[in-house]
């Protein structure tokens, strides 16, 4: 009877540790981090671009927002968070492909004041964000104008 109640208590102290175990598993998290975003990258006007960041460890977790950097801080305005599009303009899409944990940033019919600094963001806390920088260049055709009234005369030979 001794040995029966022993291997009974052994047996529920085995499954105490191993759901202890689990469940310090379960709750460990993971700190995110981007693996990957877009390189730099030249357009000419009209086109369309894509910016792409792939982050770990931050879906449902912790927000990922694309940002158009401004002069300062303050000018700043936020593109995308996680999936949704927060900029309401149509040619701006917000898009999310699970199997890679990428967030992406799609823009139409460039224009010239979509050149500059876009960031991927992952929201930590109040204070505390990661960041990876990719630039835009808008290239745009030269404007040739010839407002002057001399005239070009060229010899043959």
């Amino acid at each position: 009877m001794l040995s029966l109640k022993m291997n009974v208590n052994l047996r529920a102290g085995c499954i105490l540790v191993v759901s202890a175990f689990c469940c310090c598993l379960t709750s460990a998290q993971r700190n995110p981090s981007i693996t990957y975003i877009s390189e730099d990258q030249a357009v000419n006007l009209g086109s369309t671009v894509e910016l792409a960041c792939s982050v770990q460890y931050a879906t449902g977790l912790y927000p990922v927002q694309w940002v158009k950097s401004g002069k300062s801080s303050k000018d700043n305005y936020i593109l995308s968070t996680d999936t949704s599009l927060v900029v309401k303009e149509s040619r701006f899409a917000a898009l999310y492909d699970g199997a890679s944990s990428t967030y992406t940033v799609l823009i139409k019919d460039i224009q010239e004041g979509d050149s500059g600094e876009y960031q991927c963001e992952v929201i930590l806390s109040i204070t505390n964000k990661l960041v990876q920088i990719t630039k835009l260049i808008v290239l745009a055709p030269p404007i040739i104008t010839d407002n002057s009234t001399q005239a070009l005369v060229a010899k043959e030979g």
